[in-house]
């Protein structure tokens, strides 16, 4: 399960690894391929802070799971326009302790699980008269 804890650090590494290892003329402008691994990578920890970074940690922080981390990317995709997952990546670098509401309703998505239809069971229904 994805706390809250977590999930923002998880978009605060992602968003941070995102913005700053890639040169500023050469930053995505859409979600993407590259967009998604980088996130994943750096979300689930893959991506190895830098020396900088180490330095400035100042508590251990569980990093989610691979698949949580593929369900917060997917989340963005589907309801956060890009230019907002990219201002999102702003506040939280300017202000880690931040939340910003996108965020939170990424991480109560992903933790609440695969929602069933809205029917509550199958597409179809068969009775016999």
């Amino acid at each position: 399960m994805l706390s809250r804890r977590s999930g923002l650090a998880a978009l605060g590494v992602a968003v941070l690894v995102l913005s700053s290892c890639t040169p500023t003329s050469n930053a995505p402008d859409e979600y993407g391929d590259q967009t998604r691994t980088n996130f994943v990578a750096s979300c689930s920890g893959d991506i190895l802070p830098t020396a900088k970074d180490e330095a400035e940690r100042t508590s251990e922080v569980d990093l989610p799971s691979e698949a949580s981390c593929v369900c917060l990317y997917d989340y963005f995709v589907a309801e956060v326009p890009f230019d907002r997952f990219d201002e999102i990546d702003g506040e939280v670098e300017d202000d880690p302790g931040v939340v910003p509401a996108e965020l939170q309703a990424a991480m109560d998505s992903c933790a609440a699980g695969p929602t069933a239809p809205a029917s509550g069971g199958d597409a179809t229904t068969t009775t016999e008269g």
